[in-house]
């Protein structure tokens, strides 16, 4: 995938040596760990709001 956009943020100097450590213990540049980080925390809400959702369709459906 073609990348276009940039985002820049700042840090604090723990965040940054915490960053800096879990990137190099995936094997993967602090960009590469930040969008992992970032696709599966999408993923994992994505997965909470249908099930989510389906708790509460089977409630609806216990109610009757």
């Amino acid at each position: 995938m073609k990348r276009t956009r940039s985002f820049a943020m700042r840090m604090s100097t723990n965040e940054r040596r915490s960053l800096t450590a879990l990137a190099a213990r995936l094997q993967r540049t602090k960009s590469d760990t930040v969008r992992l980080l970032v696709r599966e925390a999408g993923e994992e809400l994505v997965s909470d709001s249908r099930t989510n959702k389906q708790e509460a369709a089977g409630d609806d459906r216990n109610a009757n």
